[in-house]
């Protein structure tokens, strides 16, 4: 039988194991090193984050007066703004009624007088009703006065309800009267809808 030499055989495949377990123990050394720097990454975001919940917490604990007071300031103006709409209604007529009255003022032939102006609301859904009346001295200046007011941005549909001769002291003049209505003053139509029900 002829001598066989297993020693050789046996280093290498002892050389091979080792050479296994040491590429196996640094592959296990990378990922573990890997993992501990992928850990420690997580928990310094997660400190990072509980930090800035902590001082957003901080800030909101700040701020929570001011948003309390003006939890409080809309309450007010929510209770006050009905009030504010009647105000700011109330001047918008002023003006219009200041602005007919400075045409009126301007646009007052000389040869007219007014008498009375008077105003009716009838309906809400319709626009204030105004009624011109006064003393002329001829038709042609009834005519003229209404042309201009015709000209009133504020005031729309004004037409001649009648003339008739009126004995004054001086001797006669022309009566007249003149209707029509006040611009933009009709309620508008959700509003009256809400009043219904």
């Amino acid at each position: 039988m002829p001598n066989i030499n297993l020693i050789l055989e046996q280093r290498q495949a002892v050389k091979r194991d080792e050479r296994k377990t040491r590429a196996f123990f640094l592959c296990f050394a990378a990922s573990a090193v890997v993992s501990l720097i992928g850990v420690g990454a997580l928990l310094f975001m997660t400190e990072q984050v509980k930090g800035e919940e902590a001082q957003l917490k901080a800030n909101a604990q700040k701020i929570q007066p001011v948003v309390e007071e003006l939890a409080s300031v809309k309450g007010e103006y929510f209770k006050l703004m009905p009030r504010v709409q009647t105000l700011q209604d109330a001047r918008t007529m002023t003006d219009r009624w200041s602005h007919v009255l400075d045409h009126l003022m301007s646009a007052t032939p000389s040869q007219a007088w007014l008498t009375s102006v008077r105003s009716v609301v009838a309906d809400p859904k319709q626009p204030i009703q105004i009624t011109f009346s006064g003393l002329a001295v001829k038709q042609e200046v009834i005519g003229d006065f209404m042309l201009a007011l015709q000209q009133s941005p504020d005031l729309e549909n004004v037409n001649l309800s009648y003339t008739q001769e009126k004995p004054v002291a001086a001797g006669s003049q022309l009566e007249f009267q003149f209707q029509g209505s006040l611009k933009g003053t009709e309620m508008e139509k959700a509003s009256i809808v809400e009043e219904e029900n």
